[in-house]
């Protein structure tokens, strides 16, 4: 029977059972809705299969979404869901549970997952620790044992401090302590710093003349630009240095200046100046 023939009579649906008038439009089903809830919807809730276990794989809910799962060698799914939709809500559609897809970001395997339509990232490890493992201690960060950040499974994982996580990065030789040699300016140092850098000489020239680093340098220039002491508190004046100090005091060098330049006290210097004339006098 062609379509001109059959066009105008009285058919049923395919889905339904109800009649309808057969038309260029409508043939099979009485709706677009009555084709969609047949043709899609109940195919797919009937192909729907579930995931294989790997052999010792348990898998858990993930604490706060409801809709995923985590299991115990590291693999997240979300679980079979069903809802209504169509007009009036009256079709069902179900979502067959799969295997989430995750990303390796610096070296850890780190997945998103949706709750209330808000989708946000987390580490897997992280994921298998709040499931599996206790926490008694609130300890806040997950370790992998064998130092392999992408192994998630839960005899690799344990829960330890920041201290405790570092601590075993370098017993595993995963991270190595590196320390800086550090370099430390003396009085005679300190002084040349202070007498380059008053003469206009940049730090990073003066710097590289003395050999020493740029912020050893910086340091002394800012305390002496900030009025503080450059040397050593404290510290006693040498008896070789009382010509040297006389002589600063006889060009005019104020007292505040030169007792910056030895880290003592004004007092110091104007008692080492009037102690090493009456020397002189004696002498």
């Amino acid at each position: 029977m062609t379509f001109k023939d059959k066009c105008g009579q009285i058919v049923t649906c395919k889905n339904c059972k109800i009649e309808f008038v057969y038309s260029l439009k409508n043939r099979v089903f009485c709706s677009v809705h009555c084709r969609d809830t047949y043709n899609w919807y109940k195919p797919k809730m009937s192909v729907c299969k579930k995931i294989e276990n790997i052999d010792g794989e348990v898998w858990k809910i993930i604490p706060g979404y409801q809709k995923y799962m985590v299991s115990s060698i590291g693999r997240i799914k979300s679980v079979d869901k069903k809802w209504l939709t169509g007009e009036g809500y009256t079709a069902l559609r179900q979502s067959p549970e799969r295997i989430l897809r995750t990303h390796l970001i610096h070296g850890y395997l780190k997945v998103a997952l949706c709750k209330n339509g808000i989708e946000k990232g987390f580490a897997v490890h992280r994921l298998v620790a709040a499931a599996f493992i206790p926490n008694p201690s609130g300890k806040p960060q997950v370790n992998h044992i064998n130092g392999i950040k992408y192994d998630n499974r839960v005899e690799n994982l344990e829960w330890v401090t920041g201290k405790e996580n570092v601590n075993h990065a370098i017993k595993i030789g995963l991270w190595k302590k590196k320390r800086k040699k550090r370099v430390y300016l003396n009085d005679d140092h300190k002084r040349e710093v202070v007498v380059l850098y008053k003469s206009g000489i940049p730090i990073l020239k003066i710097s590289e003349t003395l050999g020493v680093p740029y912020t050893s340098v910086y340091s002394v220039v800012k305390k002496y630009k900030s009025g503080a002491s450059v040397f050593i508190k404290g510290r006693k004046v040498l008896s070789n240095e009382y010509g040297h100090i006389v002589k600063l005091r006889e060009e005019g060098v104020c007292l505040s200046e030169v007792s910056k330049m030895y880290g003592v006290s004004p007092a110091t210097i104007s008692l080492i100046v009037k102690k090493y004339k009456h020397i002189q006098k004696v002498g």
